[in-house]
């Protein structure tokens, strides 16, 4: 029986392996069969600006494996609106993530939607 898995970034994504943690751990589950979700909250939304310059602190941009997701099983990609919106950005700032059949992957909702999506999970892991 598959379990429904959410893994919550909530961390910049350079400056610590926080980032880089959660999708390796990400892409292992996919190996597991098991119904993935990833969600952006708090910093955890930088992770997904569009035109990330890594190399300047000598680091690997890893935001282009979000991309991929869908070819993983991980359809369902969610991001917290407040948390763009304290950090100045708009939904224009994040790079686009798609599913195979062409739509947009990535849900951006308001904060209380986004707990009771936490509530409905079976396991969450957070970064």
């Amino acid at each position: 029986m598959s379990k429904r898995m959410m893994f919550v970034n909530r961390r910049a994504p350079y400056g610590t392996v926080y980032g880089l943690e959660a999708l390796d751990a990400l892409l292992a589950a996919s190996a597991f069969d098991q119904q993935l979700c990833v969600a952006f909250l708090d910093d955890g939304v930088y992770q997904l600006l569009r035109n990330q310059n890594p190399a300047v602190l000598d680091m690997k941009d890893y935001s282009r494996t979000f991309a991929a997701l869908d070819d993983f099983g991980v359809d369902k990609v969610y991001v917290e609106r407040e948390s763009i919106l304290q950090r100045g950005l708009c939904d224009a700032d994040l790079i686009e993530i798609r599913r195979e059949n062409g739509s947009d992957a990535v849900s951006i909702m308001a904060s209380e939607d986004m707990s009771r999506l936490m509530e409905s999970q079976d396991i969450i892991l957070q970064f």
